[in-house]
């Protein structure tokens, strides 16, 4: 197989399971557990107003910063703006609906998870017809070559940020509609949303090489055990309201 065909058929299996990602979790929590559309697309609409309203916040925020503290500095000040933006809004809107149920934060947070998804994809699309640097599509297909980490990193990106989105903003809901301590559990979730962000920007300001295959395995160790420890304490208080 040649090397334009490898990529071609590894691109495609990544569309396919982003496709995936981005209908069956829906789909699922609709049929069986009566999740309404309305919910899932609340979770998608907040989602798109708090990173239109980070944005701007984001590059003012850099402006004042980066040239007085450290480089570090400027990753955790920019990922725990991020957390304030995404997870206050997620607060906000389930304070103005405290009838919503536990599963219905699930499908709040999987509807900004698969926003996120959407948004991936036209990105790609835009890139796809500005035309790609063939320096940079080279470099990946030589790491893709002995690496499925770097060869579908885009897929496994999305999964961990999709249960990372869901299980943060079911933080979120325990926080602001139960008694469990709530401004400290509040705090631990954005704590960890900003821990990920934080990483991730001061990965792309270090010009980290994304195609080292050791690199991509301890990035996505690192976010994979942030989004399990969310998603195993929001189902271990979930199942204690309920029992």
């Amino acid at each position: 197989m040649t090397d334009s065909r490898k990529a071609n058929f590894w691109g495609y299996i990544s569309l396919m399971a982003l496709l995936s990602l981005l209908a069956l979790p829906p789909l699922l929590m609709m049929r069986y557990a009566g999740t309404r559309a309305t919910v899932l697309l609340a979770g998608a609409v907040v989602w798109a107003v708090s990173v239109a309203v980070k944005h701007p916040l984001a590059y003012a925020l850099s402006r004042m910063v980066a040239a007085r503290i450290s480089a570090g500095g400027t990753a955790a000040a920019q990922g725990f703006l991020s957390g304030v933006c995404e997870l206050s809004a997620a607060a906000l809107y389930f304070i103005f609906r405290p009838e919503l149920s536990w599963t219905d934060a699930i499908a709040f947070g999987l509807g900004a998870g698969c926003a996120e998804i959407i948004y991936i994809l036209v990105l790609g699309i835009m890139e796809g017809i500005r035309g790609r640097d063939p320096d940079a599509d080279t470099a990946w297909l030589a790491a893709a070559e002995c690496s499925l980490c770097v060869r579908y990193s885009v897929p496994l990106e999305r999964f961990l940020a999709l249960i990372g989105h869901t299980a943060s903003r079911g933080l979120v809901y325990i926080g602001v509609s139960t008694p469990y301590s709530g401004s400290g559990l509040l705090f631990f979730a954005l704590l960890l949303f900003a821990a990920v962000d934080g990483v991730s920007y001061y990965g792309l300001k270090a010009n980290w090489n994304w195609n080292s295959p050791g690199l991509c395995r301890r990035f996505y160790y690192f976010v994979g055990g942030v989004s399990l420890l969310e998603a195993t304490v929001f189902l271990l208080l979930s199942a204690s309201i309920r029992s």
